[in-house]
């Protein structure tokens, strides 16, 4: 998972946290105690980081059984601030599908704030939610915890990534949606001397800047890996020792390896993984212990449609693509790209 902590597994699925959502929660959590707030105060704090990701996990949950009951599966699920980017083994055809898990995360969290309702002493308007997160009380909890989850519901129904309400436009509309949506929140919070605001446009600009993503037009849905497959490459035996490895490529300029066994190829090693380890202890180690090992073989027949979300996230990480059996070459998002971009069939957008 890109850009993310793996922490778990539910049902086989990895759970990780990205480094935003992260790094917000240790903010929150450090402000009362580098204020000297009391240990009750601190603990509230908490607590509410607590709830916040609960909340979070639930609505991810929410898709998670809205796709296994669609018959899709997940692949994996990646928390964020506004709930999170499960992966999805396949798009759904039925638009009935989408639908259903698309709501399906906003609709746990819209059950949660409902059901809160009946045991709200004082209501504070789910906007002025940042005026609580520092100053969360046995009294005001509640009030918390429902604008939390209505502040979820609120914000996926937003028309920009990642929100889930992007799952339902095309991309060029998501791509501006996040834009001006980020910009307006930015510009907003800098007006208002709200810092939530400001960090909401932050995020959106970011997340839209940084996911790497194609805008795929029909005429290049049929195209195969096959079709555009790196063939200058080169492989290095599974069973050589680091040392032999060094000295077999020594000079030669390619980023990664394809790691043959017996001339099926079982994986990808980064010329930086040969090159540091020259140093004592690992110079005699077998080049198969040393590989990246999940790295899946992408099969020729694909089409790039099809396959863009199996391919590595990393810039320039390559895997082997295979047909009948036979090594075609090696292929990379940054491949793909190019390729597309060539044939003026697609947009990157981030």
């Amino acid at each position: 998972m890109r850009n993310a902590v793996k922490l778990f597994r539910i049902k086989g699925i990895p759970v990780g946290v990205h480094w935003i959502f992260l790094l917000v929660s240790c903010w929150i959590l450090f402000v009362p105690i580098i204020s000297r707030g009391d240990s009750q105060s601190i603990g509230w704090t908490a607590l509410g980081v607590l709830s916040i990701w609960a909340c979070v996990m639930l609505h991810e949950l929410g898709h998670t059984i809205a796709s296994m009951h669609a018959g899709i599966p997940v692949k994996n699920i990646r928390l964020l601030p506004t709930g999170g980017l499960p992966t999805i083994a396949m798009q759904p055809e039925k638009t009935s599908h989408q639908l259903l898990i698309t709501f399906a995360g906003p609709a746990v969290n819209l059950f949660i704030a409902l059901l809160l309702l009946p045991f709200l002493d004082d209501y504070t308007p789910f906007w002025d939610t940042h005026q609580l997160v520092f100053n969360i009380t046995p009294n005001n909890y509640l009030v918390f915890l429902h604008n939390i989850n209505v502040m979820l519901v609120v914000f996926n129904l937003l028309p920009a990534f990642p929100m889930d309400m992007e799952r339902l436009l095309s991309p060029q509309a998501s791509l501006m949606g996040t834009r001006i949506l980020g910009v307006l929140f930015f510009i907003g919070g800098t007006v208002t001397l709200n810092r939530w605001l400001v960090f909401f446009g932050l995020y959106l600009l970011l997340m839209g800047a940084t996911e790497k993503r194609l805008v795929l037009k029909p005429a290049v849905k049929n195209v195969c890996l096959g079709d555009i497959v790196n063939t200058d490459f080169k492989t290095v035996n599974a069973g050589f020792t680091m040392e032999e490895a060094n000295a077999y490529l020594l000079g030669d300029r390619h980023r990664s390896y394809v790691v043959l066994n017996n001339e099926a190829p079982i994986g990808i090693i980064d010329s930086q993984v040969i090159h540091f380890s020259q140093a004592p202890g690992y110079y005699r180690r077998k080049v198969y212990t040393m590989m990246d090992k999940d790295v899946k073989l992408m099969n020729g027949n694909m089409t790039i449609f099809d396959c863009w979300d199996e391919l590595p996230e990393e810039h320039l990480a390559q895997v082997p693509v295979v047909k009948d059996g036979c090594l075609l070459g090696v292929v990379s998002r940054e491949t793909v790209k190019e390729y597309l971009s060539d044939k003026e069939n697609a947009v990157s957008f981030g």
